[in-house]
């Protein structure tokens, strides 16, 4: 993670605050202690089967913990499948990937369990066929199996395929619509999962009757299991009708394909079967999900910010809202904060695409915003008489998501200061401009602020840390 000047201590405080928090969101760490939690390990479960079905950027990681955690307590592994995103380890040839397996010392997961490499972030032919090796994989399982569902983000894209009488083109348009739509990650959730094959609940009831054991790595604010992932193994609280009216007031109705329109029609008018409801007996089989979520990544940042000396500043309300405004206000309570202090927040902002954009995510959009509202604190700071002779406040912001991904780019976010205005305007840019036309990666990049750790196998939605000298 380069920070943005290689000379700046608060820039190298914040990449730190943030590894450490990365440190906590760790899948595999999490995996086996929710496992201990969930999992019977005594004799008589022994005799019973057990089923690995991982999901999402984080499922090798959580999957591989799984297999690791039944072999120390002898309980028998009887297969699975792993959907993921495609990596560079999946490219690779079996044989490479044995021998850096070897180098590193990591085990091999069990062969018996597949893998599977799905579309991200639309979902496509790859996720359809990720979607029909899970109904290959249900099929398999007994009714006194056991069932471990390991679920992280990504998941819904992942397994992305239409329930019966929509078209798998019609569901990734309105996932494209979503995604560029500015509705946060509930609603969006709450809408697909209506008419995605496995979401809903619809992929627990397909395992049933076995029982089936959530672990889930949440991306979403709340961590309800129901708004995760599409909520494959939990009820849904919403009837058709609601679904239409949020369409409505959303404007999305007039937008999205006829066939989707039709089923929720048909939904409504009894004609096609409702979702699973709290107590449905469809769902009887489901274990209580155990969620790791985006708190205990922000608690081990707070204490990485401590150690160093720092005043942590945890925000206990999530991160939420429009990216640039989001950004706008974070960046004014940094710049009033006590000088030493290091404020820490959650959660996801969310983006409207204007239809003229240019490429960026919300996390680089929240700092370019960030960069704009602390030039102009800093321009009233001079011009306020009261303030001469007084040292300017130096803020630091560090905004990124625990994927390492933000929008569709290389970068996992960015890292800016009160200067960065300055050195945006010095190479020609336009700042106000980028962050209108929701531009800011290439701006960011210009003045080497992007932060680009690379896919980080997890999931627990964004950090933001903010430095005040």
């Amino acid at each position: 993670m380069p920070p943005l000047e290689p000379t700046s201590p608060a820039a190298h405080v914040a990449g730190e605050v943030f590894r450490s928090a990365l440190l906590a969101a760790a899948p595999a760490a999490a995996t086996r202690s929710a496992l201990g939690q969930s999992i019977d390990v005594h004799t008589t479960a022994r005799t019973r089967r057990h089923w690995i079905v991982a999901t999402g950027k984080a499922a090798p990681a959580m999957a591989q913990a799984t297999a690791e955690f039944l072999a120390e307590h002898q309980l028998p592994l009887a297969g699975g499948l792993i959907v993921a995103e495609r990596s560079e380890r999946s490219e690779r040839s079996e044989r490479s990937e044995r021998s850096e397996r070897s180098e590193r010392s990591e085990p091999a997961l069990h062969p018996i369990v597949r893998h599977c490499v799905g579309d991200h972030p639309i979902p496509g032919p790859q996720s359809l066929a990720c979607a029909d090796a899970l109904a290959a994989l249900s099929d398999q399982v007994a009714p006194t199996d056991v069932v471990i569902a390991l679920v992280s983000g990504g998941t819904s894209a992942l397994i992305g395929a239409p329930v019966d009488g929509v078209r798998g083109e019609h569901l990734a348009a309105l996932n494209a619509l979503l995604l560029e739509s500015g509705l946060p990650i509930r609603a969006m959730n709450a809408i697909r999962k209506r008419f995605a094959r496995w979401g809903a609940g619809r992929l627990a009831a397909a395992f049933a009757p076995s029982a089936v054991h959530p672990i889930i790595l949440s991306d979403v604010i709340g961590d309800d299991p129901a708004d995760i992932a599409s909520g494959p193994y939990s009820p849904d609280a919403l009837r058709a009708a609601d679904v239409e009216l949020m369409l409505r007031e959303t404007e999305l109705a007039r937008r999205i394909p006829l066939s989707l329109a039709a089923y929720l029609g048909a939904v409504r008018n009894g004609d096609r079967p409702e979702t699973a409801k709290e107590g449905s007996p469809a769902l009887a089989h489901v274990r209580a999900p155990i969620v790791i979520g985006n708190r205990a990544a922000l608690e081990a940042a707070a204490s990485a910010a401590t150690a160093v000396g720092r005043t942590a500043l945890l925000s206990k309300e999530p991160l939420a809202g429009e990216a640039e405004q989001a950004g706008r206000t974070f960046a004014r309570a940094a710049w009033f904060a006590a000088a030493g202090s290091c404020m820490i927040s959650g959660g996801e902002t969310t983006v409207d695409l204007p239809l003229d954009h240019g490429l960026g995510g919300r996390n680089q959009q929240f700092a370019l915003a960030a960069a704009i509202e602390l030039h102009q604190l800093a321009q009233q700071a001079l011009r306020d008489r009261s303030a001469r002779g007084t040292p300017t406040p130096r803020v630091t912001i560090l905004a990124a998501g625990t994927d390492g991904r933000d929008g569709p780019t290389d970068a996992a976010g960015a890292i800016i200061d009160e200067r960065s205005w300055g050195r945006l305007v010095a190479a020609g840019l336009d700042p106000a401009m980028h962050v209108r036309r929701c531009d800011a990666y290439p701006a960011l990049d210009r003045i080497n602020a992007l932060l680009r750790t690379g896919p980080t196998g997890t999931n627990l939605a964004d950090i933001v840390v903010a430095l005040r000298d």
